[in-house]
């Protein structure tokens, strides 16, 4: 015979929980956000687990005759669903949790006094307290409550010493019992609710975990998208820049190819001298193919790096050619962008900075973005003032123990406050639009946390930036 699903051993328990778990949802707000779903479970939890506990002991107290006890017990297990009750229909979480911590707080009192006073064991229910206002309100509560049960049984105390301690109302031959089975409920008590909180910690942990895994993973696809982002800027540039080396290899071609006609005839005619001479204007015509097809390879391959995504491999790198390069394709690359764009740039490369170990591409990207954002403060300034000149000025210059480059303009400045968060992600001063806050965080990253270099800026507002790149030349 085949079984099915329900027939299974262990599926009851199973339903029993959904069971459960649906009316315990029953008393939840309406208009939650799933991610305040949580803490409302456990206020929730917590209040019918009380009720609970409190009807189970009314069973207890009709046994042992104790009337007054077994009405208390009711009235908690009802407050707790009038609460619950309230709740639902919009009352306050803070003030409903503060009402039930109350109530228990002089439940317990009640209990004390019919058990004998304070050296019974209804008095270590009042630590239960500051561990329920832990788990439903926070820590600020759980401090609250915990003065609040230090208060009381101190008050106990003096009362007791003052006027003595009242006479148990509990049946002697049920002592033993009552004791074991107050001690014991309240450690379970206490056990039970540590279990839920702690496993609420867990799982809020783990959210947060996936909220910042997932955020990381949102921040590399914009900062990848800020990357080719800046690629499609540099295209118009990059097409500049290739077309010079393209137009040198052609020309040279066609040159060459007259000077095979002419040498052919030279020969035909016995014209060796002639002959010698036109091979080696060949010759230094073909130097110069290579050379400016090397160029434009130089240039593709630039593009090809700035594209994909980093290896992180350091290379030994000249530095001022890398600058260079990129200065050019950000230049024309503004300039095809914005056709009225105009800046006067100053190059000073200290000859002596040779080749560094850099990651090419990477280092390209903060050149790039560091000349871009020194054009687009010129270019502001330049809508303010008539009688300006927009101008950059990119240096390097070798160091002690190190090299450095520099990227100066004369544009707007950085505001001052504005100062301490421009390295910051997704922080930027321009309009909304124009930046995405990205660029100079990134910069930062490659520059300091890849290079172990730094990156340090200099500005006044009104009159222009300084960032001064410092890169350890080892």
């Amino acid at each position: 015979m085949c079984c099915t699903a329900d027939m299974v051993p262990g599926w009851a328990p199973v339903n029993l929980f959904r069971m459960y778990r649906k009316f315990v949802d029953r008393f939840l707000p309406t208009g939650l956000h799933s991610t305040d779903l949580r803490a409302h479970r456990i206020f929730i939890n917590v209040l019918l687990i009380s009720a609970i506990a409190d009807l189970l002991g009314i069973g207890l107290a009709l046994q042992l005759q104790l009337m007054v006890i077994a009405a208390l017990l009711v009235m908690n297990a009802g407050i707790n669903l009038i609460l619950l009750t309230l709740y639902k229909y919009g009352f306050s979480k803070t003030l409903a949790a503060h009402l039930f911590l109350f109530q228990h707080a002089i439940s317990f009192m009640v209990q004390a006094w019919y058990q004998g006073g304070l050296v019974t064991p209804a008095t270590a229910a009042y630590f239960l307290l500051p561990a329920v206002a832990i788990l439903i309100l926070g820590k600020r509560a759980s401090v609250f409550w915990f003065v609040g049960m230090v208060i009381m049984i101190t008050s106990y105390y003096v009362y007791e010493t003052l006027y003595g301690a009242p006479v148990s109302q509990f049946p002697q031959d049920q002592k033993a019992y009552l004791f074991f089975g107050s001690v014991l409920g309240t450690n379970l008590s206490l056990f039970i609710l540590l279990l839920v909180y702690e496993n609420s910690k867990n799982k809020a942990y783990e959210l947060v975990e996936k909220k910042h895994h997932d955020l990381l993973a949102t921040q590399a696809q914009l900062i990848q998208s800020e990357k080719m982002a800046s690629l499609g800027e540099l295209t118009a540039g990059i097409a500049h820049e290739i077309q010079n080396p393209l137009n040198f290899v052609n020309n040279f071609a066609e040159v060459n190819t007259e000077l095979i006609d002419e040498l052919k005839a030279e020969i035909e005619k016995g014209n060796v001298s002639e002959a010698l001479a036109l091979t080696q204007a060949l010759r230094e015509n073909e130097t110069k193919i290579v050379h400016h097809g090397k160029r434009a390879d130089s240039i593709v391959k630039g593009m090809l790096q700035h594209s994909r995504a980093s290896s992180g491999q350091k290379e030994l790198t000249d530095l001022n050619s890398l600058v260079d390069e990129y200065q050019r394709l950000a230049y024309h690359g503004l300039r095809a962008k914005d056709k009225s764009f105009q800046v006067t740039l100053h190059t000073a490369y200290d000859e002596h900075v040779g080749k560094v170990p850099v990651v090419p591409q990477d280092l390209g990207r903060v050149v790039l973005n560091l000349i871009t954002n020194a054009s687009y403060a010129v270019t502001e300034r330049r809508k303010l003032e008539k009688n300006y000149e927009p101008t950059v000025w990119i240096a390097t210059r070798k160091q002690n123990d190190g090299v450095e480059i520099q990227i100066r303009d004369n544009g707007t400045g950085i505001p001052e406050r504005a100062l301490s968060k421009i390295f910051q992600p997704f922080f930027t001063t321009k309009p909304t639009g124009k930046g995405t806050g990205l660029g100079l965080s990134m910069s930062y990253d490659i520059v300091v946390k890849n290079h172990g270099g730094e990156l340090r800026v200099d500005t006044e507002e009104g009159k222009g930036t300084t960032f001064t790149i410092v890169l350890p030349n080892h």
